[in-house]
Order: C-alpha cells, then sequence, then structure tokens
C-alpha cells in the first residue's frame, strides 16, 4: 500500500516534479504558475508600498525607542529604581527636583527640533534596510506612556524559564 503524498516536507523540485506528472493536462500546471506568479508580484508590490509609506503608529515608536536610547538619558536610566530618601520623597512634585528618566525621554520624543533617523537593520527584512526620519507626528506621548511602552518591550523580550 501507497503512503499519502505529505506536501508539506517537499522541496520545490519535488512539487515541480510532482506536478509535471500528475496534472491531466497542461491547463492545470499553466493555471498553478500563473496563481503563484500572481502571488509573487503582489508580494512585491506590497513590499514597494511599504517602503513608500510608514505605518504611524511604527513612526511614534521608532521615536520612542530612539528617545530611550540617547546617551544622554543613559545616567538617569540607571539611577530610575533607585530609593529616595525623605527629602526626595518631600521634593518629588517640586520644580527643584530634576527630571526622572521617562520625563527625560517624553520631553525629548515632544520636541519637534529633534528628528531622528530610524536605525538600519538590512538582515532582518527588506523594510529596515533604509534608515527613515522619525517626525514627530500630531500627537505627544507623556511620561507615563514612556514607562508602559518600555515594560511592554521588556515583557516582550523577557524569557520565562519553564524550569
Amino acid at each position: 500500500m501507497d503512503k499519502p503524498p505529505r506536501p508539506k516536507s517537499w522541496k520545490k523540485t519535488e512539487c515541480i516534479h510532482w506536478l509535471v506528472g500528475n496534472c491531466a493536462n497542461g491547463d492545470d500546471l499553466t493555471y498553478a504558475q500563473e496563481m503563484i506568479h500572481a502571488y509573487i508580484r503582489k508580494y512585491k508590490e506590497d513590499i514597494r508600498r511599504l517602503d513608500d509609506s510608514l505605518n504611524l503608529n511604527e513612526i511614534k515608536l521608532y521615536r520612542l525607542y530612539e528617545a530611550f536610547f540617547l546617551q544622554e538619558h543613559r545616567e538617569s536610566f540607571y539611577k530610575r529604581n533607585d530609593s529616595m530618601n525623605r527629602a526626595q520623597l518631600d521634593a518629588r512634585n517640586s520644580e527643584q527636583m530634576p527630571l526622572s528618566y521617562f520625563e527625560m525621554v517624553s520631553v525629548k520624543y515632544n520636541t519637534e527640533d529633534w528628528v531622528p533617523m530610524s536605525r538600519r537593520y538590512p538582515e532582518f527584512h527588506y523594510y529596515y534596510r533604509n534608515s527613515y526620519p522619525l517626525p514627530l507626528g500630531d500627537y505627544p506621548i507623556t511620561p507615563e506612556f514612556a514607562k508602559r511602552e518600555m515594560n511592554k518591550a521588556r515583557a516582550a523580550l523577557l524569557i520565562v524559564s519553564t524550569f
């Protein structure tokens, strides 16, 4: 008894060999080739369209991440979880207290003069091979939003051990 074919494990050459050997007529093979070429054309058009226009939410997050990575915020980042003494706790809402890390990030993000360029990652995807300007956009962010987005990114990158 022959086993049924398992096309999910086939390579391209095996698929082509099966199509050529099992198609009743050339019309089926021609139709399959046309559908494959149409799919490839649509995929290439989608990639070009992605290259031409950026999603506004992606721009917002890319700009926020670039603000997170700034060297000028590095010291504040390292101290963001330090304990405060009594005097610092009492002065928490005063103007003399220095800005927190997330306040510094949100101030930098909301600055119209600052237009960072996205980082290039050509090995990941076609879309990331070029560097794009990241303009401010219509919606400023708050320190709470910056903190929430950093926590989301940290949670997504966190490796959970099952042991």
